[in-house]
């Protein structure tokens, strides 16, 4: 069975404006998921509803550990602004399979949210929404 080990991931990203993504330090959990609209297509006379599926969207999660630092790339993650995303699930190897924004689209930071307490680091968790789709590419 072939498996991707999750400690092994990397995220880059950027302003939508820079010319490169940096790599996003500090990150120790990511999500993103696919979904489509649920349209009603049922019938008069049907007792079950029936669906197709609507227009697609995609968002997620970056979980990273609080960091200000200069470098540390969490700057450009502000709520309402566009960044560049490249999501590696397994690394950035050879060979590796990776999802990233559509160039000039992005992804639309959506929501910032803050955590600390006694007994652990502060941390940091952006939610994202990406503008058109994540495409799976593989890297060189």
């Amino acid at each position: 069975m072939s498996v991707t080990r999750g400690c092994l991931g990397k995220i880059f990203g950027s302003a939508l404006s820079a010319t490169a993504n940096a790599q996003v330090r500090e990150v120790n959990a990511w999500t993103f998921e696919e979904s489509a609209e649920q349209i009603d297509a049922s019938e008069i006379g049907d007792c079950t509803k029936k669906f197709e599926a609507g227009a697609k969207q995609t968002s997620g999660s970056l979980t990273c550990w609080w960091d200000t630092a200069t470098g540390s790339n969490q700057t450009p993650f502000v709520v309402g602004d566009k960044v560049n995303l490249a999501l590696y699930p397994g690394g950035n190897g050879s060979g590796s399979s990776f999802y990233k924004t559509a160039t000039g689209e992005g992804a639309t930071i959506t929501s910032v949210s803050r955590s600390g307490g006694v007994d652990g680091l502060a941390g940091s968790v952006f939610g994202f929404s990406v503008n058109g789709s994540l495409t799976p590419t593989s890297v060189p």
